[in-house]
């Protein structure tokens, strides 16, 4: 009996393909650049949000190429607005997936600068992993439609 369930497990484990490895779409560490599709206002932004970004460049790794223009979908995740008591203000926002043709990549990447107003900073969250803070400590802010980022990708993005 031993032996029968033997030779059918090898059988079955010689015939089994093996598990391929998903394809690296962009490489943790890759630099990319990315559009604001969405105005981001901190006086009217809120948690939850949905905003949406598009590749600024095409990206390249191994034999797959990922075009320009392709949508980053994300969310603010923090709002603090400009008050009497406190005039800074900052909305920390997270990239959550790369659309690539039909199919819905997880993306982690933090934006690290870009064509800020005067007086905005932008830099990884201290608090949040995955997610950029865009901050003034002027008032509120507002980074417009159409403005250019670079983001670094902290985790691979998989064709799975």
């Amino acid at each position: 009996m031993i032996r029968v369930l033997l030779l059918t497990f090898a059988a079955f484990a010689i015939g089994a393909a093996p598990a391929s490895k998903p394809e690296v779409l962009i490489s943790k560490g890759t630099e990319i650049s990315v559009v604001s599709k969405s105005t981001i206002n901190s006086a009217t932004a809120s948690a939850s949000d949905e905003i949406q970004f598009a590749l600024g460049a095409s990206v390249s790794a191994g034999s797959a190429t990922i075009p320009k223009g392709s949508l980053i979908y994300g969310r603010v995740i923090e709002v603090q607005k400009s008050s009497a008591e406190s005039k800074g203000s900052k909305v920390v926002v997270m990239f959550d997936f790369l659309l690539v043709g039909e199919k819905f990549h997880p993306l982690a990447a933090v934006i690290t600068t870009g064509a800020t107003p005067a007086g905005v900073t932008v830099e990884a969250s201290r608090d949040y992993v995955a997610a950029s803070q865009f901050a003034s400590n002027t008032g509120n802010f507002k980074i417009n439609k159409g403005t250019a980022l670079k983001a670094k990708v902290i985790q691979d993005v998989t064709s799975e």
